[in-house]
């Protein structure tokens, strides 16, 4: 997402226009994957422990999930970034 985000930007006249959109993006990026791994890490211990379930199947469920959830926060957070910065822009 961060490549698109680049080609994205490739419009804007200089580096100093796209940075607020580049450094939105990589904050939410960085905190997306934490939250992530933290809540993926809580959903296997939930339904391994809670559901009575095999911990192989508990950590695939999780991991699907998660990579799904996290790949949505991605794209959501590439918008962020090119709306915060052609608002910069364009103002």
């Amino acid at each position: 997402m961060y490549g698109f985000l680049l080609v994205s930007m490739n419009e804007f006249p200089s580096k100093q226009s796209a940075q607020p959109g580049i450094t939105l993006y990589t904050i939410w990026a960085i905190i997306s994957t934490l939250l992530m791994s933290g809540l993926s890490i809580l959903g296997v211990w939930f339904l391994a422990d809670k559901k009575e379930m095999n911990p192989f199947l508990a950590a695939l469920i999780a991991i699907i999930l998660f990579a799904i959830i996290g790949g949505i926060s991605l794209v959501i957070g590439w918008a962020a970034g090119l709306a915060f910065a052609s608002f910069l822009f364009m103002k």
